[in-house]
């Protein structure tokens, strides 16, 4: 709910799908100067109530009999209010009364009030006078509150009478001097995703006057050129998805094989009434697409469902033949893939406008470089007939916005149904993290080049409880290795020296020395297994070093951006031999930049 973007949109259509929640912004502005309420309150004009409110369907086409409604009331703070079209709306009039809803305690929705309203665009006072045309009252005689105190005109000639003043508030007086005084509302409509109407051209406005009984009437007054200020909606099963997926490659993931190789294709079309949406495909309707690719883990009948172990995804993303550069999130849960043109995602609309249709495709890698990202993907299948394994599925979204593309319900999925499982790889575990300094604290992994180098010390947990004794009883000393990643503009992180960006390592309180065996230097210390704090199994590996910043960290020219500090840990027989299936890794992440933590003053 963000008012300005209705503003920015006013009088533009909607296109919408069912399924999609579609969100009215209603204003009710009143419009006199300042001196004119005043008049009125001095003039006895009962301000303790308000109009009831409604808004119309012209045409006598509205949602579909099982829409449910939202009223958010922006007045109240965002107090909500719910109900349904066969409960709010009068066909015979066409109107959606607002008096029709209540709030999840109840309580019915009432509008405020013209004394409340006004309370908050203008600072009003009772004047002692003389001549003054207000008396106090009890609040069932009052016509208007001012302060704490209520007030009516005066039906005596002996007392105490007042004058009421008001006074704009600063910025709350526009052209004409009139008094901004309004207040506006949300009304959200939910309908079923499956609903198989027709395409329906929905208008929502206001009717021409207000007023309840035993008020004066008001006129609603809007520009032509402002089309009445109306919500026009066309909403229906718009678009049709023909939708493939399919992953190839071999369905053991191990040392030798790490990414899983995927092809999506999309073949979008305008499902009905072709000419009659192509009408509407203007400036500024935008249509984006989105490939979401989900991942079940299945182990033991236990389903677990999100992507795991943050692997790398690239790849190529295709319109009607023509590349665009390849964008994905942060793979958390799911994977989100879109195409760029420089300016966002990949705008649909001249396809669609054009011809009706258009092809979207994908090729995806999804790369899980290290033991320890598949293990946490990837279950063990430890007999041939086991149906322990990963199934990867996706979907293809389309939405009028980009923010909406992980959300919408324009949506067509489709199921891989391989399934994916590890192999030779040993269930040894490494969990590297910074520690709170209290109980449920959230920890802050950056450091401020404006202000000293940022020390930080971060806990590794090595875990060999599952290995197998014969391999426990070989092992004489944990190799650990520290490795350092930095974030490029394509969201990619690339190996670095970590000689040049940190300081003062420490690895379980030893000194490690730069290794060069490697395209780039690591921090490396072998550290016999005795010497290691362990429990049940699990050695506890401290780190800790300084992060170069600011001056030192501009004249090499390096850049602020996230680094990803990566451990690792090996176990090692009497000979210094790595122990097979014992490698793991985990990694935590930090921010190099310049923050100004000051206030910064705004007048």
């Amino acid at each position: 709910y963000n008012a300005q973007l209705y503003k920015d949109i006013l009088g533009k259509i909607v296109l919408e799908n069912y399924g999609t929640p579609v969100t009215a912004y209603v204003t009710y502005s009143y419009r006199r100067t300042a001196a004119e309420w005043q008049d009125a309150i001095n003039g006895g004009e009962n301000l303790m109530r308000g109009y009831g409110k409604s808004v119309v369907i012209n045409g006598g086409i509205c949602f579909p009999d099982d829409t449910k409604i939202a009223l958010v009331d922006r007045n109240r703070e965002g107090r909500a209010y719910y109900s349904d079209i066969s409960s709010a709306y009068n066909s015979v009039d066409g109107k959606i009364d607002f008096g029709a809803f209540t709030a999840g305690d109840g309580s019915a929705f009432s509008p405020l009030s013209f004394s409340e309203l006004l309370a908050a665009s203008a600072d009003i006072t009772a004047e002692e006078s003389a001549s003054g045309t207000l008396m106090r009252c009890d609040e069932a005689e009052a016509t208007v509150k001012i302060g704490e105190y209520y007030y009516k005109k005066k039906d005596t000639n002996t007392g105490t009478f007042y004058n009421a003043v008001v006074t704009p508030k600063a910025g709350m007086t526009g052209a004409e001097d009139i008094l901004k005084v309004e207040e506006s509302y949300y009304l959200s409509f939910f309908t079923k995703a499956d609903s198989s109407l027709e395409v329906r051209n929905i208008t929502i406005t206001c009717a021409s006057r207000l007023g309840d009984s035993g008020m004066t009437p008001s006129r609603m007054n809007n520009p032509d050129d402002d089309k009445k200020k109306s919500v026009h909606v066309v909403l229906g099963n718009i678009y049709d998805q023909s939708f493939t997926f399919v992953t190839t490659g071999s369905d053991v993931i191990n040392d030798e094989n790490r990414t899983v190789y995927g092809e999506l294709t999309a073949e979008i079309s305008i499902k009905s009434s072709e000419s009659f949406v192509k009408n509407y495909l203007d400036d500024s309707i935008h249509i984006y697409q989105g490939f979401i690719i989900e991942a079940a883990r299945n182990e033991d009948e236990a389903v677990d469902n999100g992507v795991k172990g943050s692997p790398r995804v690239y790849g190529t993303y295709t319109v009607e033949g023509n590349n665009y550069p390849f964008d994905f999130s942060n793979p958390d849960s799911v994977i989100s893939i879109t195409g760029s043109d420089g300016n966002g995602a990949v705008d649909l609309k001249s396809y669609l406008k054009s011809s009706g249709r258009v092809s979207v495709s994908a090729s995806v890698k999804i790369s899980y470089d290290d033991d320890a990202s598949i293990i946490q993907q990837f279950p063990e299948r430890k007999t041939g007939n086991s149906t322990n394994g990963v199934i990867y599925s996706a979907l293809s979204n389309l939405a009028y916005t980009e923010d909406n593309i992980g959300q919408s319900t324009i949506s067509a999925s489709a199921a891989d149904g391989k399934s994916y499982y590890r192999d030779n790889i040993s269930t040894v575990s490494l969990n590297y993290d910074i520690p709170p300094l209290m109980p449920n604290e959230l920890t802050n992994c950056g450091v401020n080049g404006l202000e000293t180098n940022g020390e930080i010390t971060a806990y590794g947990y090595y875990n060999v409880a599952n290995l197998p004794q014969s391999d426990m009883d070989r092992a004489e000393s944990v190799r650990l290795t520290l490795s350092l990643y930095q974030k490029d503009n394509d969201k990619q992180y690339n190996q670095v020296d970590i000689d040049e960006y940190l300081t003062g390592v420490t690895i379980n309180g030893g000194t490690p020395q730069p290794d060069d065996s490697g395209a780039k230097k690591v921090y490396s210390l072998t550290v016999p297994k005795g010497n290691l704090n362990s429990e049940a199994n699990s050695f506890e590996i401290p780190t800790a070093y300084s992060v170069i910043t600011g001056d030192e960290f501009e004249t090499s020219n390096k850049l602020y951006a996230n680094y990803k500090v990566t451990l690792e840990a090996q176990l090692l027989d009497g000979s210094g031999n790595s122990i097979d299936n014992t490698l793991c890794s985990d990694y935590i992440i930090y921010t190099n930049a310049k923050i100004f933590t000051d206030m910064i003053s705004v007048g």
